[in-house]
Order: C-alpha cells, then sequence, then structure tokens
C-alpha cells in the first residue's frame, strides 16, 4: 500500500513522523520563549522605574527627578519641597571609576548619611548613556536582572539591597554573570551599615546566598559625618535656599540636610557635631 502512493520504504514514514514530532516540539519550546519574553518584558514596564513621557526603559541621564529612584525631597521652613543641588561627597570618584569599569558597587552607610544620593550622582556621571534597570520591588527584580543579562551597556540600580536578598531575588551568579562579561554592565547598589552588619553576622544557611552576593560586591563606605572638603563644597552652594539653611543649622542637623536631602531633627543634645547621630 506504501507503494502504491510512492512511498518505496516504510522508514520514510518512519523519518516523517520523526520530523513532525520534533517540529512541534521546536515550536512549542519558541512559543514558551516569547511567552517568558513577554512576561518579563510587562514585568518591566510595569515594576521597573519609568520617566513620564518616555515609553522604553529610560536612560541615566534622562531621569532629571531623582525622587523616582528613592531620593526623598527635604523639608525645611519657608524653603518648599525641593530636592537640594548636590554635595559632591570625597567617595564620589572613586564610585565613578568603578562603574565605568563595570563592576559591581555596594555603596554602604548609616541612615540618612546620603547613600542614594551619592550612588545617583555617580550613576549620571560615569555612565549618563547606560540604560537605567531599577526595579521597584522583589517581585520585578528577576525580569530585570534577566533583561541586563540579555543586554548591553545597561546598569542595575538596587537601592536599599537588603529588600533584594531574599529567596528568588538577587543571586551570586546573577552578579557574576551580569560584570563578568564585558559589555559595558554594571550593578550599583546601597545598603545601610546595620544591614551590612546584621547579614555579615548571620551565619546561618538562611543567608548564604546574600553573604555571596555581598562578598562579591566592591564595598565603599560613606561617611556619617561631612568631611572639611565637603562642607567647603557645601559653602559654595550656600545662596541656594537649601543648602543656606542647612549650614545655618549645621551643628544640630545640617549633615542629615546635605547628605539625603531630607530634614530629620534629632533630640536636643544628642548630635554633638555636623551629620553625627546615633545609628
Amino acid at each position: 500500500m506504501l507503494q502504491a502512493v510512492g512511498v518505496k520504504t516504510p522508514s520514510a514514514v518512519v523519518a516523517g513522523v520523526v520530523v513532525a514530532a520534533l517540529g512541534g516540539v521546536f515550536t512549542d519550546q519558541a512559543k514558551n520563549h516569547f511567552a517568558r519574553a513577554k512576561g518579563n518584558r510587562n514585568a518591566m514596564q510595569e515594576g521597573c522605574v519609568r520617566v513620564p513621557g518616555i515609553k522604553r526603559l529610560p536612560l541615566v541621564r534622562e531621569v532629571d527627578d531623582p525622587t523616582l529612584v528613592g531620593i526623598r525631597r527635604t523639608w525645611l521652613p519657608d524653603v518648599g519641597a525641593d530636592v537640594p543641588p548636590y554635595v559632591c561627597r570625597d567617595v564620589h570618584h572613586r564610585l565613578v571609576g568603578l562603574l565605568r569599569s563595570g563592576k559591581f558597587v555596594l555603596l554602604v552607610g548609616d541612615r540618612l548619611s546620603g547613600t542614594t544620593r551619592t550612588a545617583f550622582e555617580a550613576v549620571r556621571a560615569a555612565v549618563p548613556e547606560h540604560t537605567l534597570i531599577a526595579p521597584t520591588a522583589v517581585d520585578s527584580l528577576r525580569a530585570g536582572v534577566e533583561h541586563v543579562k540579555a543586554s548591553s551597556n545597561t546598569v542595575l540600580w538596587l537601592d536599599q539591597l537588603d529588600q533584594y536578598l531574599v529567596p528568588g531575588g538577587l543571586m551570586f551568579n546573577d552578579v557574576q554573570h551580569i560584570v563578568s562579561a564585558g559589555r559595558g554592565r554594571t550593578i550599583i547598589a546601597t545598603l545601610s551599615t546595620s544591614n551590612l552588619h546584621r547579614l555579615q553576622n548571620d551565619t546561618s544557611r538562611d543567608t548564604i546566598e546574600a553573604r555571596r552576593v555581598i562578598d562579591a560586591a566592591g564595598l565603599v563606605n560613606l561617611a556619617v559625618r561631612l568631611s572639611d572638603d565637603e562642607m567647603e563644597l557645601a559653602r559654595e552652594l550656600a545662596t541656594d535656599e537649601h543648602i543656606g539653611e542647612a549650614l545655618a543649622s549645621a551643628r544640630v542637623f545640617g549633615g542629615r540636610v546635605l547628605g539625603s536631602g531630607v530634614r530629620v531633627r534629632p533630640d536636643p543634645g544628642v548630635c554633638s557635631g555636623v551629620g553625627m547621630w546615633p545609628a
């Protein structure tokens, strides 16, 4: 019967069946791949920082409003609610160099010492033409990480890194993949000093992956107290009403305003110098 319809050998039938079956498998795999890719794009669209008026993910230089990446607005009496000018910190140039060389950089400092603002200004100076991938929650982290892995000239922004060091969050292999390929990719993260110590001192199995991620980073410490050089730079900006007000009250809370762009009034008698307060 097979010969009657032009098929001379049964093996041809078998080959046809196998080809058809494989074709179905590859089609299903392709569908699954495109479905995952679409899901990742949707997750990034909804879960990463976006700039109003720009449909795609933004370039670093397009993020003009630093509050989009977690920097808080200042509040000062009779001054208003804006982000003050940036007082360049002593670690700025070191951060810029590390970012330009494609490193995983972890900026550590006490609460309200200005880590987020300092990290943001370093990224803007180092890689202004890079695409910014800034997940707004751990739920959107995986999509962001996978996008960075598949892209070039991108920066992964992770403010308050501890929130991403959870099951299903950032992993050591992610870091290695992103920074080892030499494709213009980098990672910038911030972490409070107290959370760094907590994670480093926790030797339980639950924090093994978190400690591996931290160990893979280049740690840069941001001093809680403004240095003499930083204070001099601040004085040069004293014509700005935010900076002027901060300097006028520097003994009490100036460091907090200059460092983080937010005023928090400490208890009287607690602070003994510019930018010093209990951790």
